[in-house]
């Protein structure tokens, strides 16, 4: 359930007390192999790497959430259906491996799409927070001590107190903001998280 400030007192109280960190993910070059717009559901390539970490995550209780941008619905490269597969697929595997998200939010705009419904500028788009403050009416998210996992710059989102995890090695070190951290590998990702 969401939380409004209408709101029945026992339900904010309950939601208040079962407020717990979440791991905010991005999907390709994270979870899928980033191969330029992958939306065909039997081509995806699964980072088995990133496993261990989202196994730490659910042996924590953290909400595991997928937070991403899919411009390639408003530049016309793939379907709303194609994508829904494909995070269909993504749950498969993740509940093979003894794992589930909770929820994805997803960012199909972009204000130079093809796309008439899909074209403009919003606050949905990362690095814009929009995405975050929907998981934030959904779940009991405890920011500080949620982290978002990306690989790209656009992964360090704006105006959230929240610890940004970049995996890479190429980023410019001027763009790389004060609460982010970079590593080269996913294992090094989780030893940082295990010593947080």
């Amino acid at each position: 359930k969401t939380i409004s400030l209408n709101s029945d007192p026992k339900h904010i109280s309950s939601w208040v007390k079962s407020i717990r960190p979440s791991l905010f993910l991005d999907r390709d070059g994270i979870l899928i192999e980033d191969t330029g717009y992958p939306h065909d559901p039997k081509k995806l390539i699964f980072l088995d790497d990133v496993l261990p970490i989202l196994h730490f995550a659910k042996n924590k209780n953290w909400h595991l959430i997928i937070i991403t941008n899919q411009s390639g619905l408003a530049r016309g490269l793939f379907k709303k259906d194609a994508l829904n597969h494909c995070m269909d697929e993504i749950q498969s595997w993740m509940v093979e491996n003894d794992l589930s998200f909770d929820r994805f939010y997803y960012c199909p705009y972009h204000q130079n799409g093809k796309i008439d419904e899909y074209r403009k500028k919003t606050l949905l788009r990362k690095p814009d927070p929009g995405m975050f403050f929907q998981a934030v009416q959904d779940f009991p998210i405890d920011w500080n001590k949620s982290f978002m996992i990306g690989d790209k710059l656009s992964d360090q989102i704006n105006n959230l107190n929240l610890t940004c995890l970049l995996k890479g090695q190429n980023f410019v070190p001027s763009k790389i903001k004060e609460r982010t951290k970079v590593f080269s590998s996913f294992q090094k990702i989780l030893h940082y998280l295990k010593t947080c």
